[in-house]
């Protein structure tokens, strides 16, 4: 078979896809043009799965509790208008570091990051990110991680918290609340980044704990209003969020919020993770109070569009009241500013993850009823869908993690579909598919800008308020349905978000 030009198709992907479909073949990109196999046309492989939805089964709004994001913005990344298209429901950074003897300040991500590093404390506040970050809308929960290096701290290189019987560790706390509270923040504060890893070799868990005391005092006295969120540990690990909470409660510095990391490639875990705390919280007679993951993601697959739903999905079943998206720097870029691996290094598109939570973003109302079910490894095919009555619209996001090289057809089932969705017997159907870019032929990879792909743009029939249809998904890829209300002129009433 001769070579043909990837664009020159009628319907073909973008060549950066890696490979598409010609005849029901499985046909490989490479340098712009598409290359058939070597042997005579091999059949690509294909795996069935199903996601099964009930719009009349709704389990309660869906207030993008997994839209949180580390060291999110910069001074100029990313810009105005990603930022307008993306729901941020939550932002963690640093309020200031040590520096010369001052908490200020220091190129570290910061909501006070200046435009110019080279700026003293008293001026960073004028020329920083502060701005950008309060004039979001809805304004996200803020919480600040107060840490510092401690090779920073004047006379003392080798200096933890403990050294002195936290003297200089509350006087830190003192310098960063009070400095952060008289230039504007009035958030959370977290006393350490996950304590669990950093302090075993600096007086073990006991001495984090008693430093832990003196932040949660020190904060209290400047701020009665503040709250408190901790331990922030690593990982979930039980027996340590048990230990740290009996300690809180004796103590009298109970946290406002609990909060661990989930760093793990077994997102599904995370619900049965909150679960279990809640329940022996509740058999302590402990107060109820909610569950942040400050941290999720993992660093694989971190730039992995199937991956990111997934997430997504999890987290929005998993009973926790906020979610963070880890940030590990891509290629060439800064870690503020870079909306943890969702824009391309120079702030103005977004990458194949941030396609995935635009789409998120995009989804409001009330969550549904939404399973799916594969003959193997069906943990790893996941859907999250919403319902919209008063927009007139519903939205079903599919996520697949790794799974066998193949191509996944998704026999989608819609029961209960709103009659605001209907019109003469049929309802408007689109489906975008966000392809996963670690095949990509050309540099940047899989950080850089990402276009989703329409795959189906038509009215489906609608009888007994239900419908199908089906949705091929490639490894590691996302799926995003969007249904409405068909107009006379048979496109749909209702208008989405403009897509980059």
């Amino acid at each position: 078979m001769a070579n043909l030009e990837c664009d020159s198709m009628e319907g073909a992907p973008s060549a950066s896809r890696g490979y598409l479909r010609y005849f029901g073949y499985l046909i490989t990109c490479t340098a712009g043009f598409v290359v058939a196999p070597p042997a005579c046309c091999e059949e690509a492989p294909h795996t069935t799965a199903a996601v099964d939805v009930d719009f009349g089964r709704i389990s309660g709004p869906l207030d993008h509790m997994a839209g949180g994001f580390l060291h999110p913005i910069s001074p100029t990344k990313p810009t105005d208008q990603i930022l307008a298209q993306m729901k941020i429901k939550a932002i963690r950074a640093a309020p200031f570091y040590i520096s010369n003897g001052q908490v200020c300040f220091t190129g570290n991500p910061s909501y006070f990051q200046p435009r110019n590093k080279a700026v003293t404390c008293s001026t960073a506040r004028q020329s920083g990110s502060w701005d950008r970050f309060t004039a979001l809308k809805p304004a996200p929960v803020m919480i600040s991680n107060i840490a510092f290096f401690p090779n920073k701290v004047p006379g003392r290189k080798t200096y933890w918290p403990g050294d002195d019987g936290n003297v200089t560790w509350g006087n830190i706390v003192d310098q960063v609340v009070r400095t952060s509270q008289a230039w504007g923040y009035h958030g959370a504060y977290s006393a350490w980044n996950e304590p669990d890893y950093h302090f075993p070799a600096h007086g073990g868990w006991a001495n984090y704990k008693r430093a832990y005391a003196t932040a949660f005092k020190r904060i209290r006295a400047i701020c009665k209003d503040c709250q408190v969120v901790g331990p922030e540990i690593s990982t979930y690990k039980f027996d340590l969020l048990k230990d740290y909470l009996l300690f809180a409660r004796r103590n009298r510095v109970f946290p406002d919020v609990l909060d661990w990391h989930e760093l793990t490639n077994t997102p599904s875990e995370i619900k049965a993770h909150v679960a279990e705390i809640k329940a022996w919280m509740a058999r302590q007679g402990m107060p109820h109070i909610p569950v942040y993951i400050t941290e999720y993601g993992t660093r694989p697959s971190f730039g992995h569009p199937g991956d990111a739903a997934s997430f997504i999905s999890y987290l929005e079943s998993s009973g926790a009241d906020l979610a963070i998206r880890a940030n590990w720097i891509p290629p060439g870029q800064n870690m503020s500013g870079n909306l943890p691996g969702a824009v391309s290094s120079d702030g103005t598109r977004l990458t194949a993850v941030g396609q995935v939570y635009r789409n998120y973003s995009e989804m409001s109302g009330s969550k549904v009823a939404a399973t799916t079910s594969a003959p193997k490894d069906a943990h790893l095919m996941t859907a999250l869908a919403s319902r919209d009555d008063s927009r007139k619209m519903a939205w079903v996001l599919i996520g697949r993690r790794e799974s066998p090289d193949a191509m996944t057809d998704f026999a989608v089932s819609l029961t209960g579909i709103p009659d605001t969705l209907v019109g003469n017997g049929f309802v408007h159907a689109e489906v975008v598919v966000v392809a996963d870019p670690a095949a990509s032929i050309s540099p940047p990879g899989r950080f850089g800008p990402a276009d989703p792909e329409l795959r189906t743009n038509t009215e489906i029939t609608v009888k007994g308020g239900h419908a199908s249809l089906k949705v091929s998904v490639g490894p590691w890829e996302s799926a995003f349905l969007r249904l409405t209300r068909p107009s006379s002129m048979g496109v749909s009433g209702s208008q989405p978000l403009s897509p980059f």
